[in-house]
C-alpha cells in the first residue's frame, strides 16, 4: 500500500477487533461501546494552538492506542480517521481491557 497522510489534527486507525471466547465459541467484538483499539497507520500535522504553536503528538505511527468512539470518526474500510484529541492511551497490548 502507498504511504497516505490525514490532513491537519487528524490520525488513522486499523481498528483492532477485540476477540473474546466463552467455551468453544470465539467472537469478536463490534466497534460499538466508549472505546476502541487500533494501530495508527498514519498521522497528520499537528494540531496549531491559538498562540501559534503545534500541538505535539504523543503517539507515533505503529503504535497500539485506545481511542473514544466519537460519532466524527470516519469509518473507511478497516481505516478510522479521527482527530489526533481521540486518542486517549498508547497500550503494550492488544489483551488490554479496556472499558
Amino acid at each position: 500500500m502507498k504511504k497516505f497522510y490525514p490532513s491537519r489534527g487528524k490520525v488513522a486507525i486499523k481498528y483492532v477487533p477485540q476477540t473474546q471466547s466463552q467455551g468453544t465459541i470465539i467472537y469478536n467484538e463490534t466497534r460499538k461501546g466508549v472505546y476502541g483499539v487500533g494501530h495508527i497507520i498514519s498521522i497528520g500535522l499537528p494540531v496549531i494552538l491559538k498562540n501559534g504553536k503545534e500541538l505535539p503528538i504523543e503517539f507515533q505511527e505503529g503504535q497500539l492506542v485506545a481511542y473514544e468512539n466519537r460519532k466524527e470518526n470516519e469509518n473507511y474500510g478497516d481505516f478510522i480517521l479521527m482527530e489526533q484529541s481521540a486518542i486517549v492511551m498508547v497500550l503494550e497490548s492488544a489483551e488490554t481491557r479496556i472499558g
